[in-house]
């Protein structure tokens, strides 16, 4: 009792012992609401990837209204049919069923994706024509508009690597020539 005592008649240790204690619980409360926040992060990305796998290129491919335009276009046979297009593809509808068209060609890996998606949008008599930087006279690809989509398709689906993605490109450009002589 005479312990209990002391402390009441102390206020000094009374308002020191409740202001150490609502410092320790708004440390606490900070922590946890910052443990809140890393953890609802995580669990918003988990959701965004569970979607995506969910709806995934076969999701994609069975939902083919608007997609007409882009598949009447494709794949593109010269040099003005690829400006016409990305031009086309200024258009914010058009530039979305682009991105569902090519979402829903998928490959079993990033490579696999590109190989897929470039033959599907490009003939190999086209693609002789165009290199991935423009040399030689050729028309430069890297920065095309439907390349731009083609890569944020792969690179958020795959782990592929900006670079990888442009390596990869401008590989199968490279063997355009050699695929075109083969189909004959």
């Amino acid at each position: 009792m005479s312990r209990t005592q002391n402390v009441i008649e102390d206020p000094n240790t009374i308002s020191d012992y409740i202001g150490s204690s609502n410092a320790n619980i708004g440390e606490h409360l900070t922590k946890i609401t910052r443990m809140f926040v890393s953890i609802n992060m995580a669990l918003k990305s988990i959701d965004q990837r569970l979607g995506r796998l969910e709806t995934g290129p076969e999701g994609a491919v069975c939902d083919n209204e608007g997609l007409e335009l882009i598949k009447g276009s494709l794949p593109l046979n010269d040099i003005e049919a690829i400006t016409a297009f990305d031009n086309l593809l200024s258009n914010k509808e058009v530039s979305k069923q682009f991105k569902k068209y090519v979402t829903g060609i998928g490959g079993s890996c990033g490579k696999d994706n590109i190989s897929r998606i470039l033959k599907s949008v490009f003939t190999n008599a086209c693609a002789v024509n165009c290199s991935w930087m423009g040399r030689k006279n050729n028309f430069a690809m890297h920065k095309l508009r439907c390349i731009a989509i083609v890569k944020d398709v792969v690179c958020s689906s795959f782990s592929t690597k900006e670079n990888e993605f442009e390596q990869m490109c401008s590989e199968w450009l490279r063997f355009a020539k050699q695929r075109l002589n083969r189909e004959k």
